[in-house]
């Protein structure tokens, strides 16, 4: 009876300390898939346009997503000749994320001096680390994004706990149909003390 209060208490604080730690592991997380982010060279054998004038910026809110969220890919683009239209094309390139809208290619001309915004909303497809690949023109970006379960761990954390929730789960019930079926299988049963 010991050990089964021991292993219920063991089992709670690993509970307890895997939730509590899981806003600080998200932190991580997020820091981490930005860390890895990397800028891509210059892509000269597929003879895109060059507009020297072009400055772009490329955002994506979170790194760390639950598989049933969606997450807003933003590119954002400014043509800063004030004599010459640009002309830009941006390609997304990833294969665990469903996309909207779904064609993966853009092109537009910015104007002498105009800015704009091109927009994807990514919704992953399974729990994983991933990276999404994003050109404009010749210059890309890798960006590295973490895709967790509802509750917020990865697949990993995942298997981990279950595989504990099994073996803590089988650890506890022991004692249990040991008192139950004990006498039945030839185990002596417990003698309990009688208070006086």
């Amino acid at each position: 009876m010991r050990l089964a209060v021991l292993l219920m208490v063991i089992g709670a604080i690993l509970i307890i300390g895997a939730l509590l730690g899981s806003k600080q592991a998200l932190k991580l997380r997020e820091r981490s898939a930005i860390k890895q982010d990397a800028r891509l060279a210059a892509r000269e054998e597929l003879n895109l346009p060059y507009c020297p004038g072009l400055d772009h910026k490329i955002s994506l809110p979170s790194r760390v997503m639950k598989e049933t969220e969606t997450s807003l890919l933003v590119v954002d683009l400014k043509n800063e000749n004030e004599y010459e239209s640009c002309p830009v094309v941006i390609t997304l390139q990833n294969s665990s994320f469903e996309m909207s809208p779904t064609d993966d290619t853009r092109r537009l001309s910015l104007g002498p001096s105009e800015a704009r915004s091109i927009n994807w909303i990514l919704t992953p497809k399974k729990t994983g680390k991933f990276d999404i690949t994003v050109f404009v023109n010749r210059d890309g970006l890798k960006m590295n994004i973490t895709v967790t379960n509802v509750v917020g761990l990865t697949a990993f954390e995942a298997y981990f706990l279950t595989g504990l929730g099994l073996i803590l789960g089988s650890m506890l019930t022991i004692p249990y149909w040991v008192e139950k079926l004990g006498p039945k299988l030839g185990f002596p049963k417990k003698q309990r003390k009688k208070r006086k």
